[in-house]
């Protein structure tokens, strides 16, 4: 939803001083993200350093892992990250993808990265990232009030009862939920009599509707952590706001077909 394009130095400072006076103690960012773990490293330069989680890819050699870790580290201007992640799902399925499971074990043994897992999108993706790497630490999944198909999953509820972290991205179904109905392109039709029953139910019981999201997550037994994202330290504040305010709210939402509920489909 971001129609300002790439923000700049001030901004920066601005978003990221508001995160973290409300209470944000960690920063998701990724080598793939441009030149964000530069300027984040910048943002916080002189003065107290958030936890970064970082992700990285199988894009060359497998012993490229160490450099992208070495590089993420110098970028972010730290000597450990909270987690490093697979970045995509497909180099799960990278024959190199066992190598790279080991690389993240010893760099996880030598303390430079507290956590490793994997960034996945569906069942198969977790199912294949378990099998790969038993002793994963943490997996990020989309979910939300109306995509609820992991969090109803009993892998991941497996997953989680052992220990495993799950945080969350996509709160909003990439700001579809928060979107009046008449913006939801046509292709995304069927989505708007879901997304008008979330709203009604807001409506209904006097929450305002990112309150109600943010709830709907903050509250669920499976969830650790949520993803969110601001251009504008009013926004983040708005967002840690909502967040500190949600409460449980329990809510019935329709089962809607897996491509409806996957951006990737769109």
């Amino acid at each position: 939803m971001n129609t300002v394009g790439r923000l700049g130095d001030a901004a920066v400072q601005a978003v990221s001083t508001a995160a973290v006076q409300g209470g944000i103690e960690v920063f998701d960012t990724s080598s793939y993200y441009g030149d964000a773990q530069g300027r984040l490293g910048e943002a916080f330069e002189g003065r107290p350093k958030p936890r970064f989680i970082s992700k990285f890819g199988l894009d060359g050699p497998t012993v490229e892992l160490g450099k992208q870790l070495d590089a993420t580290l110098r970028s972010l201007r730290v000597d450990s990250l909270e987690a490093l992640l697979f970045h995509r799902v497909d180099d799960l399925r990278d024959p190199r993808a066992p190598r790279a499971c080991q690389l993240l074990r010893e760099a996880r043994a030598a303390g430079l990265v507290k956590h490793v897992g994997a960034s996945i999108y569906d069942s198969a993706d977790l199912e294949i990232a378990l099998e790969l790497m038993p002793d994963l630490d943490i997996v990020q999944l989309p979910a939300n009030a109306l995509d609820r198909r992991l969090l109803e999953h009993p892998m991941l509820d497996e997953f989680h009862r052992r220990g495993g972290l799950v945080h969350v991205r996509s709160a909003y179904l990439q700001g579809v939920l928060l979107a009046p109905l008449s913006s939801i392109p046509g292709h995304l039709s069927e989505l708007r009599p879901a997304v008008a029953h979330i709203q009604e139910v807001a409506t209904e019981r006097d929450i305002p509707l990112i309150e109600l999201l943010l709830g709907f997550l903050k509250h669920h037994p499976l969830v650790d952590a949520v993803v969110v994202g601001a251009l504008t330290a009013p926004e983040m504040r708005q967002t840690l706001s909502a967040w500190n305010d949600a409460a449980a709210v329990e809510f019935e939402v329709p089962v809607l077909a897996d491509a409806l509920l996957d951006p990737r489909r769109w």
